[in-house]
Protein backbone atom coordinates (compact mmCIF):
# COMPACT_ATOMS: atom_id res chain seq x y z
CA UNK A 1 0.00 0.00 0.00
CA UNK A 2 1.76 3.40 -0.78
CA UNK A 3 1.06 6.52 1.49
CA UNK A 4 2.04 7.45 5.08
CA UNK A 5 4.36 5.52 7.04
CA UNK A 6 5.31 5.47 10.39
CA UNK A 7 6.68 3.32 12.85
CA UNK A 8 5.73 2.92 16.82
CA UNK A 9 8.77 1.92 18.89
CA UNK A 10 7.90 0.08 22.32
CA UNK A 11 10.63 -0.52 24.50
CA UNK A 12 9.40 -3.94 26.09
CA UNK A 13 9.08 -6.45 23.43
CA UNK A 14 7.47 -9.04 26.09
CA UNK A 15 4.19 -7.35 25.60
CA UNK A 16 4.20 -8.41 21.66
CA UNK A 17 1.20 -10.97 22.05
CA UNK A 18 -0.95 -8.13 24.59
CA UNK A 19 -0.24 -5.37 22.02
CA UNK A 20 -1.73 -8.01 19.03
CA UNK A 21 -4.37 -9.09 21.15
CA UNK A 22 -5.72 -5.79 22.09
CA UNK A 23 -4.79 -4.00 18.48
CA UNK A 24 -6.27 -7.13 16.73
CA UNK A 25 -9.88 -5.76 16.41
CA UNK A 26 -8.95 -2.68 15.33
CA UNK A 27 -10.54 -1.58 12.30
CA UNK A 28 -8.57 -0.25 10.43
CA UNK A 29 -10.13 1.14 6.91
CA UNK A 30 -7.64 2.28 4.64
CA UNK A 31 -4.44 1.91 7.00
CA UNK A 32 -2.37 -1.18 7.59
CA UNK A 33 -0.68 -2.48 11.02
CA UNK A 34 2.34 -5.09 11.40
CA UNK A 35 3.53 -6.00 14.75
CA UNK A 36 7.34 -7.28 14.66
CA UNK A 37 10.47 -7.04 16.78
CA UNK A 38 11.89 -3.99 16.81
CA UNK A 39 15.44 -4.15 15.07
CA UNK A 40 17.05 -0.24 14.44
CA UNK A 41 16.75 1.40 17.41
CA UNK A 42 18.75 1.28 20.46
CA UNK A 43 17.04 0.14 23.21
CA UNK A 44 13.55 -0.73 21.27
CA UNK A 45 12.41 -4.07 21.48
CA UNK A 46 8.68 -3.87 19.27
CA UNK A 47 7.52 -2.25 16.41
CA UNK A 48 4.35 -1.33 15.44
CA UNK A 49 4.83 -0.72 11.81
CA UNK A 50 1.59 1.49 10.06
CA UNK A 51 0.95 2.64 7.00
CA UNK A 52 -2.26 4.72 5.96
CA UNK A 53 -3.06 5.88 2.82
CA UNK A 54 -2.63 9.80 3.68
CA UNK A 55 -0.79 11.58 6.04
CA UNK A 56 -3.99 12.20 8.08
CA UNK A 57 -5.34 9.03 8.11
CA UNK A 58 -1.65 8.04 9.54
CA UNK A 59 -2.08 10.59 12.06
CA UNK A 60 -5.56 9.20 13.22
CA UNK A 61 -4.34 5.40 13.02
CA UNK A 62 -1.27 6.42 15.71
CA UNK A 63 -3.71 8.02 17.64
CA UNK A 64 -5.55 5.10 17.94
CA UNK A 65 -3.05 2.81 18.46
CA UNK A 66 -1.57 4.63 21.68
CA UNK A 67 -4.97 5.23 22.84
CA UNK A 68 -5.46 1.22 22.43
CA UNK A 69 -1.89 0.51 24.25
CA UNK A 70 -2.72 3.38 27.23
CA UNK A 71 -5.92 1.71 27.69
CA UNK A 72 -5.62 -2.16 26.92
CA UNK A 73 -1.90 -2.60 27.60
CA UNK A 74 -1.11 -0.02 29.93
CA UNK A 75 1.55 1.41 27.62
CA UNK A 76 1.94 5.37 27.92
CA UNK A 77 4.91 5.09 26.04
CA UNK A 78 5.28 4.39 22.38
CA UNK A 79 7.09 7.18 20.35
CA UNK A 80 6.95 7.41 16.80
CA UNK A 81 10.18 6.57 14.80
CA UNK A 82 9.63 10.28 13.40
CA UNK A 83 9.92 11.58 17.38
CA UNK A 84 13.18 9.48 18.24
CA UNK A 85 14.52 11.05 15.33
CA UNK A 86 13.91 14.58 16.41
CA UNK A 87 15.41 13.85 19.79
CA UNK A 88 18.71 12.49 18.54
CA UNK A 89 18.20 8.89 18.70
CA UNK A 90 18.72 7.29 15.58
CA UNK A 91 18.49 4.39 13.80
CA UNK A 92 21.45 1.76 14.17
CA UNK A 93 23.72 1.11 11.21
Amino acid sequence: MAGAEETLVLTDGSVQDRVRAALQPLGLGSGELLIEPAEVYPGQELAIDLTATTPAALNDLISQVRTILRRDVGITDAPTATELESHGISAAS
